[in-house]
Formats: structure tokens, C-alpha cells, sequence
């Protein structure tokens, strides 16, 4: 997606502080779609952005296991296998996951 949009920023007069008269201090900060007009504190910055559609893309998850009948219990899952679990799921689809087990 391409967007040409504006900034607006506010420069108030200091009110403090050595060379007050010489000084901005930050004030509001806004943008626009269209060319506002700007106050005489305010200055207009043009932005234009170009914003890939994949950042819209929430990533849909899918988990399927499968337990044939008949499996032995008791597997365990100890911390390196854990944090394995999350690191790969970290680099494959950039989310921050934690794996857990609870004892029974």
C-alpha cells in the first residue's frame, strides 16, 4: 500500500531555561491525509510511506496431533525440548510463544 499523507508539527515558544527566545519546545503532533493548513507554530512535513500488505496479514495458526491408540504415556517434555519448541515457532512465523507442561 502506498499513502502520501502529512505531519504536522507543533513548535511551542519555550517558556524556561537559557535562550528561551531561541528555543521550541515539542507540542501536539498530528497527520493528515490532505494538506492541512498549519498555524503559525506548526510546520507541514509531506510523508510518503509504502507499507507492505503482508504487515496486514494476521498469521493463522493450526495445530493437529494425533495420538494412535495404544501409545505408551508418559512422554516428557523437559526444558530443552521446550524452549526448542519455541524457538523454531519464533523464527518460522516471528511470534513469542512460551511452552509449558503441567504437572498431573
Amino acid at each position: 500500500m502506498k499513502l502520501k499523507c502529512y505531519l504536522v508539527v507543533q513548535g511551542r515558544p519555550a517558556k524556561y531555561g537559557i535562550e528561551k527566545q531561541n528555543r521550541r519546545d515539542p507540542g501536539n503532533l498530528k497527520v493528515t491525509k490532505s494538506k492541512p493548513n498549519t498555524d503559525s507554530d506548526e510546520i507541514t512535513i509531506a510523508l510518503d510511506l509504502d507499507i507492505p500488505d503482508s504487515l496486514f496479514i494476521k498469521p493463522a495458526l493450526n495445530v493437529s496431533i494425533s495420538v494412535p491408540e495404544g501409545s505408551p504415556h508418559g512422554g516428557e517434555i523437559d526444558a530443552d525440548v521446550a524452549d526448542n519448541i519455541a524457538e523454531v515457532i519464533r523464527q518460522q512465523t516471528g511470534l513469542t510463544v512460551r511452552v509449558s507442561a503441567e504437572q498431573e
